[in-house]
């Protein structure tokens, strides 16, 4: 239990207090209260909008850093990865303190976010999703169409590096990370996956049998 003016002490300290009173609501008692805590986030002289900007910038990195900067980890964090819940925490805390925008919508009527920004149809982003997942399949398929045997193998292994390739050149230009760094890692992950997948269908088709 803490005070007013304790939290107030707490919040110029440190921006995830403050950022926590942003969200802060009266389940019960005194309404008095919240005007206290409502005059310590309306306060510009604690934490001005630049200055929150930049705490909250800083906190991103250090978060996503965690994560190598990537939201395409084989188990991605939901909460705390990049594109993930607090990603969009984020957005919804600095539209609070820059302009007063608790959502979305009224971020793009203060001109904090662009409306295409906000996303379409969730039919077409299923739709688009299956759609690359299929195109991403068909690349080690794609020689047996044409072979057979030892050949058709070396030209799926390298149609998939290929396609693995593009994947990681591409991963690197949202991350940052270089093309090199963003491929090998497409390529051992896959690598792993694939020799784990041979074993086990080796090891059940030897049981089986």
């Amino acid at each position: 239990m803490r005070e007013p003016a304790q939290c107030r002490a707490l919040a110029a300290e440190d921006a995830s207090v403050f950022t926590s009173l942003l969200d802060a609501r009266r389940v019960a008692g005194d309404s008095a209260m919240d005007a206290s805590l409502r005059a310590i986030v309306d306060d510009p002289v604690l934490w001005p909008p630049a200055a929150y900007l930049a705490a909250r910038q800083a906190e991103r990195a250090a978060r996503h850093a965690r994560f190598d900067d990537t939201a395409y980890n084989l188990e991605p964090n939901l909460k705390e990865g990049p594109g993930g819940l607090r990603t969009l925490d984020s957005l919804r805390w600095m539209g609070l303190r820059l302009a007063g925008a608790g959502d979305l919508p009224r971020m793009v009527e203060e001109g904090l976010l662009d409306p295409a920004e906000l996303g379409g149809s969730a039919y077409g982003a299923a739709i688009s999703s299956f759609c690359l997942f299929a195109c991403g399949a068909f690349f080690p398929v794609a020689p047996y169409l044409f072979s057979h045997g030892r050949t058709a193998l070396l030209g799926s292994i390298v149609a998939s590096a290929a396609c693995l390739a593009l994947i990681g050149i591409g991963t690197s230009l949202f991350t940052g990370r270089s093309m090199l760094f963003s491929i090998t890692r497409q390529l051992l992950i896959t690598a792993a996956a694939a020799g784990i997948t041979f074993g086990m269908g080796h090891l059940l088709g030897a049981v089986l049998a």
